[in-house]
């Protein structure tokens, strides 16, 4: 299954246009795309990039992380979210360089795999 990776409206442009450039055939649609402006709440947030089977990528470290443990508990929805990707460490390479393995290491599938905060 190929990743689909959504951007969130707190990601850096730079970020998305490098993953976008140095791997074109990526599917990373910006937040406007999937309706996503400032005041949406996180809940919402994620169960839009669940319906959308697409892997949320933030820079938000307050508030997502806790609505994130409390989707996933709460929905069983396989291929929804999966991961939640964490930039806010990172500097805006390490993140591109980040979402381009995620996307190579996925195709292979692995065993029991679960969800997870990375």
């Amino acid at each position: 299954m190929k990743i689909k990776f959504q951007a969130d409206n707190d990601l850096d442009e730079d970020i998305l246009r490098a993953v976008k450039r140095l791997q074109p055939a990526i599917d990373f649609q910006r937040a406007p795309e999937l309706d996503l402006h400032i005041g949406i709440p996180d809940p919402e947030i994620l169960r839009l990039c669940a319906k959308e089977n697409r892997l949320l990528v933030t820079h938000d470290r307050h508030s997502m992380p806790e609505h994130f443990i409390a989707f996933i508990q709460q929905h069983d929805s396989p291929g929804g979210v999966h991961r939640f990707a964490q930039a806010c460490h990172q500097q805006s390479g390490g993140m591109v360089a980040a979402l381009l393995g995620r996307q190579r290491r996925r195709r292979t599938p692995k065993p029991n795999h679960r969800h997870s905060l990375t």
